[in-house]
């Protein structure tokens, strides 16, 4: 299992993974640079996404493993390549945007509280 950069070719089997998770088409926008993929020997089986905004952070934008391989230690590990990734390129903070129902796991996993929300998610500043 690892980490690395997405090839353009691969942005459909990303997509595809956020719509069977019912993401809105608003935040696919966004989708394209920045973008790294977890590889499961030849299977792409999850990725994240972020971008920078005017907040002067990184921010995440997507997170998503597939059903079919989800467990904490899939999890653990691509969020760890993506704090560490952040880390690289200088910053000490970054933004999570998360679905509302990822509320409980990102307040246990980095042990924060959102700084603010819409109707659909949630914000937190998170340390590196």
């Amino acid at each position: 299992m690892f980490v690395r950069s997405m090839k353009f070719e691969e942005r459909d089997v990303c997509l595809k993974m956020l719509l069977n998770e019912g993401i809105d088409e608003s935040r696919n926008l966004k989708f394209g640079l920045n973008t790294y993929v977890l590889e499961d020997g030849s299977n792409i089986i999850g990725f994240f996404h972020f971008i920078f905004e005017k907040v002067g952070y990184p921010v995440l934008m997507n997170f998503c493993i597939k059903k079919s391989h989800r467990d904490t230690r899939k999890a653990r590990y691509l969020m760890s390549k993506y704090l560490d990734l952040i880390e690289t390129i200088g910053y000490k903070k970054t933004v999570i945007v998360a679905s509302k129902y990822l509320d409980k796991i990102i307040r246990r996993y980095f042990k924060v509280d959102p700084y603010g929300e819409n109707e659909k998610s949630y914000y937190y500043l998170v340390e590196v």
